[in-house]
């Protein structure tokens, strides 16, 4: 009777959970149509984020027209090419067949990462599903929450490498956990490899593998796998770099010195940022607590992509994009997490148990399928590789060895052994229902605050957005014709122009330098020599200046950084150029060439 009435208890609760995780599901999918908004108000008009992107669509465009990707700063224009080449190959060897202009290459280079953070998605309900063994809720809360992060967005509708470095980040560590226990297990290096071809610091999943191989003490095939990794990686970049005459390894690697901040970090971390990740680390944080120094691949990834995203934002001109990969690792070991804490709570017993009528140390048979309910993996019976983390220690099996022939478990290495009571004890209360019960709560607690505290920043934002969602061509419209005007007029001149507006610097012909933010921080550290761009304005061969600030005013800065160089200001003052207003523009005209740029109106 008191069994029964005990597992009548746990199904209540077990209820009780499934009706929380509606309601979670219920709070993230309100949160998802309002990003759902933002995405429509924001695909139909490029020139909303092409600021930041317009680098890497002027270098796409110099693929489809069969030149470099990567150039020195030597001479105009100045062009940063900061990323792996498969950035920009992709798109410009797609817009050789398909042929778009300025803004539709920009668009074009959109869609791709947006097809690789759909993809990137699926591949983390897969892990889910598959290795973490959660249900379908369970699944779509923690994919539901990524995609209504601030953390995604714009940075995975833009023409950036985060989306394709994550998706091919995701595929390593999936093939890795699927052939984990066999020499094909080297699979997954191609994708790793493919990630960091897009993007030069994506080196955290061989680290993970690593790592995770170490921490299970197989100490050669953790050498094994880091002495490929940095052999084919290291070929790559010589590769590249010879191929380039050392183009490449100045754009890539020493184009990232930057000022490096410490406030950085609180300015990356806001309150949305903050407030939309943390329901998602709570159960991720939870697992590497609990797993201890037996971390599988993903949690690994997820706790190294954290402190390897740290050390990255400090440098000035990073972004909240640092923390993308790990935050979505996170979420696959977070749901795994979760989906474990939710069976154990349901059943209402410790680690190990049989049927109804069963307490928790009372079954012991050697079968591989009574370990099975350890941390919610599942032992294969027949070939391939077994889970590893399906016991305590990673190794072994009960009652014979695994498939793969290491070792076996003693009897007292099994997380549930008797009390000095007689009864069974995990080692955290009589039964480890206490425990599970705190451990659900918290992290009920964590992404339930998540969920409303973002959607309480976020709410009051609906009627406007689908206000400006209705509205967008417009305004869209009235941006494009003011850009294509000035563009033209600018281009219509006899020497090349400098705009720090990245969105006006895809309709210019003869743009001096892209990105005026990154190579003013690159000639405070010493990388860049600006010498020759200030002698340049100084001998009037500059036709104009673009700026998104009055002249006469104080410089703004991104970080630590001026967004425009204070030698290039007072060398653009020095010169007397005549002041003009386009829109939201500022634009100074070299005094000769004004007839020219704004000719007087017929008498």
């Amino acid at each position: 009777m008191r069994t029964a009435a005990k597992f009548s208890r746990s199904s209540r609760g077990g209820r009780r959970i499934d009706g929380w995780v509606l309601l979670a599901l219920g709070l993230a999918a309100v949160l998802g149509l309002l990003r759902g908004l933002i995405l429509v108000r924001d695909f139909a008009e490029p020139t909303e984020l092409m600021h930041t992107t317009s680098v890497p669509v002027h270098v796409a465009r110099e693929v489809q027209h069969h030149r470099p990707i990567y150039r020195t700063f030597d001479a105009p224009p100045y062009v940063l090419s900061l990323y792996g080449p498969l950035l920009y190959a992709l798109p410009g060897m797609l817009a050789r067949w398909a042929e778009p202009g300025a803004t539709g290459l920009f668009m074009l280079g959109r869609g791709v990462s947006l097809v690789a953070f759909a993809l990137a998605l699926a591949t983390a309900a897969g892990l889910m599903r598959r290795w973490g063994k959660a249900d379908r809720a369970t699944t779509a809360l923690p994919v539901l929450m990524v995609f209504a992060s601030p953390v995604a967005w714009p940075i995975c509708m833009e023409v950036r490498a985060d989306a394709c470095e994550l998706l091919l980040s995701l595929l390593g560590l999936a093939t890795f956990l699927r052939f984990e226990a066999s020499r094909r297990r080297l699979l997954s290096l191609p994708f790793f490899l493919g990630a960091f071809l897009f993007k030069q610091s994506a080196l955290l999943g061989p680290v993970s593998v690593v790592v995770c191989l170490l921490m299970k003490r197989r100490m050669a095939a953790a050498a094994g796998y880091a002495a490929l990794s940095a052999a084919v990686l290291g070929a790559c970049v010589g590769l590249a770099n010879a191929a380039t005459n050392g183009a490449y390894a100045l754009n890539c690697f020493t184009g990232l010195k930057a000022h490096l901040t410490l406030s950085n970090l609180w300015r990356v971390w806001n309150a949305d940022t903050l407030l939309s990740a943390m329901g998602l680390l709570a159960p991720a944080a939870m697992r590497a607590w609990r797993r201890g120094r037996r971390l599988d691949a993903v949690t690994t990834y997820a706790v190294a992509g954290f402190a390897w995203a740290c050390v990255g934002v400090l440098r000035d001109g990073s972004g909240v994009n640092y923390f993308l990969p790990p935050l979505v690792a996170a979420s696959i070991a977070g749901g795994r997490e979760f989906a474990l804490r939710n069976r154990r709570f349901r059943r209402g017993a410790g680690f190990i148990h049989g049927g109804a009528g069963a307490t928790p140390c009372e079954q012991r048979t050697p079968d591989l399928a009574v370990v099975s309910a350890v941390d919610g993996g599942s032992l294969p019976t027949g070939r391939g590789s077994a889970p590893s983390d399906a016991l305590p220690d990673g190794r072994g099996s009960v009652g014979g060895p695994f498939p793969n022939g290491r070792g076996s478990v003693r009897r007292d290495a099994l997380p549930c052994r008797r009390g000095s009571d007689g009864r069974g004890s995990d080692g955290r209360g009589s039964d480890g229902r206490g425990s599970e019960r705190l451990a659900a709560a918290l992290m009920r607690l964590m992404v339930t605050a998540s969920l409303l505290a973002l959607l309480v920043r976020q709410a009051p934002q609906a009627p406007s957005l689908i206000e400006r969602a209705l509205t967008r061509h417009g305004g869209h419209g009235q941006r494009e014709f003011m850009l294509t005007t000035l563009g033209r007029k600018l281009n219509a001149l006899d020497a090349p122009v400098f705009s720090e507006d990245g969105t006006l610097n895809l309709y210019l012909d003869r743009p001096v330098m892209l990105d005026s933010l990154t190579f003013s921080g690159l000639a405070d550290v010493g990388v860049f020599d600006d010498g020759p761009l200030v002698e340049m304005i100084r001998t009037d061969r500059v036709a104009a200046f673009v700026l998104r600030f009055p002249l006469e005013g104080e410089t703004p800065r991104y970080q630590s950084t001026a967004r425009v160089r204070k030698e290039w200001i007072e060398a653009m003052r020095e010169r007397k150029y005549v002041p003009l207003r386009r829109g939201w523009l500022y634009v100074y005209v070299r005094p000769d060439l004004l007839p020219e740029f704004d000719p007087p109106p017929p008498q």
